[in-house]
């Protein structure tokens, strides 16, 4: 069945928010995509001081080779409408605690690209987590809305196969249109330390 001129209206839509993220490395890395809150309230959810944080390194794949040390260290970019939290070397942005704490009074976004194999993503809305879903799997019918427009799935788009459909998505799902690469791509606009205690490490 054809697509609707509406359908197909919306598949432009996504393959822009889409070639925002094209080339961005992503393997092994987190991300959050949060609207309603700015950079200084990300940073207090993440048990800081907002004055806290120092410049990023040249990108996104400059981390610890500590694993303890990469699993608490965030990136922090304010964007129009909220902000964007990046881990270059861990999962914590992707997980039910961080979204929640990162998401109350908000709407959050958090994917994991494993590096083991799959891209998991999760919605959170006003701290409450909603099921995690794998994202670039075949169609099977039961797809949250939205997905069929990004074609995760099509060969003749790695663009989509390697992340940049999939960052794309994310940002919409949290209600965020992000103009450029650099909040994924790095270097962040903060380095924040993640204290014992924070609720994202719950």
């Amino acid at each position: 069945m054809p697509l609707t001129p509406g359908e197909r209206a919306a598949q432009r839509e996504a393959d822009a928010r889409a070639a925002v993220f094209r080339g961005v490395h992503t393997e092994g890395v987190s991300v959050a995509f949060v609207a309603g809150i700015d950079e200084a309230e990300a940073v207090r959810r993440l048990g800081r001081d907002p004055h806290d944080g120092t410049a990023g390194p040249p990108d996104a794949s400059a981390v610890p080779h500590d694993p303890a040390a990469a699993h608490r260290r965030v990136g922090v970019t304010g964007v129009a409408g909220g902000c964007v939290l990046l881990q270059p070397g861990s999962y914590l942005l992707g997980t039910d605690a961080a979204l929640a704490a990162l998401s109350a009074g908000a709407t959050a976004y958090g994917l994991y690209f494993n590096p083991g194999g799959g891209t998991f993503g999760t919605l959170s809305r006003d701290g409450r987590t909603e099921p995690t879903e794998e994202i670039g799997l075949p169609p099977y019918g039961d797809e949250p809305e939205g997905h069929w427009r990004y074609r995760f799935w099509s060969r003749s788009r790695p663009q989509e196969r390697y992340g940049a459909g999939a960052l794309g998505y994310a940002a919409a799902a949290a209600g965020l249109r992000v103009t450029g690469p650099r909040p994924v791509s790095g270097p962040p606009h903060r380095w924040v330390e993640i204290p014992a205690g924070s609720p994202l490490l719950a």
